[in-house]
């Protein structure tokens, strides 16, 4: 072997070491982000089951709500329907306005009729009241005057 074979020998041995050492690199690189990969895929697939028990529990939930809310709905509806009704029985039993202001209207007439006539009536009793007291003085006046005649 000459020097130039030896120097030859000795660069490709550098060269395959370098190259050995750069495939290590490339396998522990490798590894890594196998590694990472397969970290990434579990925590992926660690998320995608968290979500999907969210979901579930978010319909679930929802469910419940809606379940919730038509109770709720179907309470209301009987209790205004029951309201409905007890308004529609009371309207039943209502005077309706135009029939009570006739009533009142003719009430109050009545009340002028019986004022007017009161009125009337109490005039002709106090001029009964006046004639018969002029009736008595007259008859009061003749017995003092035939008993002073009498005497």
């Amino acid at each position: 072997m000459n020097d130039c074979e030896r120097k030859l020998a000795v660069e490709l041995h550098a060269h395959i070491a370098e190259f050995k050492a750069f495939r290590e690199l490339m396998n522990e690189r490798d590894r890594r982000y196998t590694e990472r990969a397969e970290a990434d895929q579990r925590a992926l697939a660690a998320a995608l089951a968290a979500v999907k028990e969210n979901t579930a529990a978010s319909f679930q939930a929802s469910k419940e709500a809606v379940a919730k809310t038509e109770q709720g709905q179907t309470a209301y509806n009987a209790t205004h329907n029951d309201l409905t009704r007890k308004m529609e029985n009371q309207y039943q039993t209502m005077l309706p306005r135009h029939e009570a202001e006739a009533r009142f209207h003719s009430i109050i007439e009545k009340i002028a009729e019986l004022r007017e006539y009161r009125s009337t009536d109490v005039g002709k009793d106090k001029g009964m009241e006046k004639t018969w007291g002029w009736v008595a003085a007259v008859v009061m006046s003749i017995i003092a005057l035939a008993g002073l005649y009498l005497r």
